[in-house]
């Protein structure tokens, strides 16, 4: 009887038989016949008993060389696998990780791009002297009363904020100082306010805090400083005003505007509607082409940095651009002055009566001006990013 025992990991086999074989037709003493093996010749019992069990062992020598490979197989492919779930959560973690930054970029943007904070005021002083954050004053200098909001996004922190007033009251108007949070529509959100009374300083210097809480996310980004390219940037825009006014170029100049009072519209369309006025007064004026200025002066430039934008400007307050004296119709209040004037002296005088006679007009309405620049403001566009640092002429915080 043939008895085989296999293991995954080790194959044996063991044998307990009795192997005859004798000669066709041969019988031994009980009786038993044997046949013979064909086309083989006689041999002995005990080789053919060996040969027997070499052929099984050997087949069982094949299964178990198999069954290795296979297992081999097996741990190779598991390793692979390993390897390949790894490299998978890997680069799953990448992505998540570049999606994120992504996401937080994109909710940076978004965060200064899509709100604004301002601070207004309503009544009369004599005069508002400051409104300080952090040791600016915001308002540049002293005021009486203030139509439009004051833009303040760049100075607003994270945490406890207060502005340090400074005014002189007046009698019979109160003071009253708010600060609002924009956002499209434009949607206002009253942060904090505070009441002065009339004449609650009595004719003396009165100071007031106004303290405010911001909450992680609702700060503001202000600018800490100014690489060579911010500044290689802010210069290449101050040379695009630049050449506007040289070409006589007024639809050039409002593109160099449009990207921020399209943002500031949806802000404060009221500073927008404003400064609109002051651009197309602009506009008009360098179309005449009687306007020269000088060579482009890139020399004693000073990067002043308000909140979250860039005041251009020179050193000892000398004009960024400065052009010649040219001729400009007077408007018509001067028209209606210079009539008047000529009206008189032709009733007193003889030589006015003479220019009438003759159908001569006495008075030419030209006045002599000349177009000077002092600051421009300019601040980050959109698409900004350290590699790329776009800026763009913006409105003036303090219109």
């Amino acid at each position: 009887m043939l008895q085989v025992a296999y293991h995954k990991r080790q194959t044996f086999a063991y044998f307990a038989c009795s192997v005859k074989i004798k000669r066709s037709g041969q019988q031994d003493a009980s009786g038993t016949r044997y046949m013979q093996l064909p086309n083989q010749a006689k041999r002995s019992p005990s080789k053919r008993v060996l040969l027997l069990k070499l052929t099984i062992f050997g087949l069982f020598l094949s299964l178990a060389a198999n069954s290795a490979i296979a297992e081999i197989i097996e741990k190779k492919s598991e390793k692979t696998t390993g390897k390949g779930d790894e490299a998978a959560q890997r680069s799953g973690k990448a992505d998540k990780t570049e999606k994120a930054d992504k996401t937080q970029a994109s909710k940076q943007i978004q965060s200064v791009g899509d709100k604004a904070y301002v601070l207004r005021v309503k009544g009369r002083a004599l005069p508002f002297k400051a409104a300080t954050i952090d040791g600016v004053n915001v308002l540049g200098g002293p005021i009486v009363f203030m139509k439009l909001p004051l833009n303040i996004t760049g100075y607003i922190n994270k945490g406890l904020n207060e502005i340090e007033l400074e005014y002189v009251s007046h009698p019979d108007s109160e003071l009253l100082v708010t600060v609002e949070k924009r956002t499209p529509g434009p949607k206002s959100e009253e942060i904090a306010k505070i009441v002065i009374p009339a004449d609650d300083s009595k004719g003396e210097i009165g100071h007031k805090k106004l303290s405010f809480n911001i909450p992680e996310g609702e700060e503001t980004v202000a600018i800490k400083e100014l690489s060579e390219q911010d500044k290689k940037s802010i210069q290449n825009a101050f040379g695009a005003y630049y050449n506007s006014i040289k070409e006589h170029r007024p639809d050039k100049l409002k593109l160099l505007y449009k990207e921020s009072l399209d943002k500031e519209r949806r802000l404060c369309p009221e500073s927008v509607q404003f400064f609109e006025k002051v651009l197309n007064k602009e506009t008009q004026l360098i179309k005449n082409t009687l306007i020269e200025v000088p060579a482009l002066d890139l020399n004693n430039l000073v990067y002043a940095i308000e909140g979250n934008c860039i005041r251009l400007h020179r050193e000892s307050n000398k004009p960024l651009i400065v052009s010649n004296d040219f001729d400009v119709s007077a408007n018509e209040v001067m028209e209606e002055v210079a009539k008047s004037k000529v009206r008189r002296k032709a009733k007193k005088g003889e030589a006015a009566g003479k220019a009438n006679e003759t159908g001569k007009d006495p008075v030419h309405s030209k006045i002599k001006e000349r177009l000077v620049k002092l600051n421009l403001y300019l601040t980050k566009a959109a698409d900004y990013s350290a590699e790329n640092p776009r800026w763009i002429l913006s409105v003036p915080p303090n219109l």
